[in-house]
């Protein structure tokens, strides 16, 4: 009985951070290739077509600590191309996410950031073949939202960013584009010219 309350005490002072990491098997990161990255997701089953990579390692850091070091995490942006905050910004934990990205088009009272735009985050992202996303982006959508992902976050990748991928998807009553972009150190940031 004190091994449990000294867990539950453990989990409450650290927050979520060290346990998700050893529930979910999250590893340090390592250099990733854009071609194997994209084998993994469709070993995973999870869509490919909408991934998107940051094309230099300025623009990753800079968004990495934009999103407080989580690797795991979605930014949303309303039909104003403006970002929407849809958890409390104190909370670490990703969990809002679930039910969120499940209700996105019930939500109408949302707390707006106009200091972020959509073309912000979209100008150094392209796809594997190079494309940018801004020449991909739908116009006229009522959400954009961006779904942040890293291979070394392990069965993060398989139970969060599908479900929330699929529970977008499912969404009847409002259009929605879902872009993945994923967080990996790409061996093209670090080869030696």
């Amino acid at each position: 009985m004190r091994t449990i309350l000294l867990f539950y005490l453990f989990i409450f002072l650290s927050g979520c951070s060290p346990v998700i990491r050893v529930i979910y098997d999250i590893r340090e990161p390592k250099i990733e290739s854009k071609e194997g990255l994209l084998k993994y997701l469709e070993k995973k089953n999870i869509a490919t077509d909408n991934v998107v990579f940051f094309t230099d390692t300025t623009s990753r850091k800079s968004r990495y600590e934009m999103l407080r070091n989580k690797l795991i995490q979605i930014q949303v942006f309303d039909i104003q191309q403006v970002q929407i905050y849809y958890k409390d910004t104190l909370l670490d934990c990703n969990g809002p996410a679930y039910d969120y990205t499940n209700s996105i088009c019930d939500d109408s009272v949302q707390k707006v950031n106009h200091n972020l735009k959509l073309h912000d985050i979209t100008k150094n992202l392209i796809f594997s073949n190079g494309e940018l996303l801004e020449k991909h982006l739908k116009r006229n959508m009522d959400y954009y939202v961006f779904i942040y992902w890293a291979r070394s976050a392990g069965r993060l990748n398989k139970t969060a960013v599908r479900q929330w991928e699929e529970n977008l998807n499912a969404q009847k009553n409002c259009k929605i584009q879902v872009v993945k972009v994923n967080l990996d150190k790409l061996d093209y940031m670090y080869k030696i010219q």
